[in-house]
């Protein structure tokens, strides 16, 4: 891998590690708080984050170090981790993995190719649900949410059963991990 994706690999790992991390704890703050269905959305996109963060690690020549991606500090209450969250996921989505599919293409690096654009395109789903989870919180409410799949090959997350195939990796359905209140 040559050095330039390589050190986009890295830091992309380094920022779904974090993210896996921060929104573990932005879970517990929802569950404190009653927004169980938000908490249940954050515990799903932090299995998301983590299958991001392993297919980087996979692709990887030999390991993931640190990182120069930029941090996101502090916990606050459920609406501002809900800000927070679609901050990131849209920096992702907008900013990060564009510039670094662009970087992987030039070098010809089509497996990294592959996971940034996967990543891309399941952090653009994480900030649709965290957009309608906000809007409730913001009135006092909880989504109306009770089930959430989520893809273990990409991170695509979905509010309802799993598709077929998975609308970005083509996985089949029973590729798909249930979250559920149940």
């Amino acid at each position: 891998m040559k050095e330039m994706t390589y050190g986009n690999v890295r830091n992309a790992f380094s920022g779904e590690s974090q993210a896996y991390v921060r929104y573990m704890l932005y879970s517990e703050v929802a569950e404190d708080e009653g927004f169980k269905n938000v908490s249940l959305l954050f515990d799903a996109v932090v299995f998301a984050e983590k299958i991001h963060a392993r297919n980087l690690l996979e692709i990887s020549p030999d390991g993931v170090e640190a990182s120069t991606a930029p941090m996101h500090s502090g916990i606050g209450d459920t609406e501002t981790n809900l800000d927070k969250a679609i901050h990131g996921e849209e920096f992702e989505t907008n900013e990060m993995y564009p510039s670094y599919y662009e970087v992987a293409k030039s070098q010809e690096e089509s497996e990294a190719m592959r996971i940034f654009n996967w990543a891309m395109r399941a952090e653009k789903e994480h900030a649709k649900l965290y957009k309608i989870a906000r809007d409730k919180v913001e009135k006092g409410q909880d989504i109306e949410i009770n089930l959430i799949n989520v893809c273990s090959r990409c991170g695509y997350t979905i509010d309802e059963k799993p598709p077929e195939k998975c609308p970005i990796c083509g996985a089949p359905q029973t590729k798909f991990k249930e979250f559920s209140q149940n």
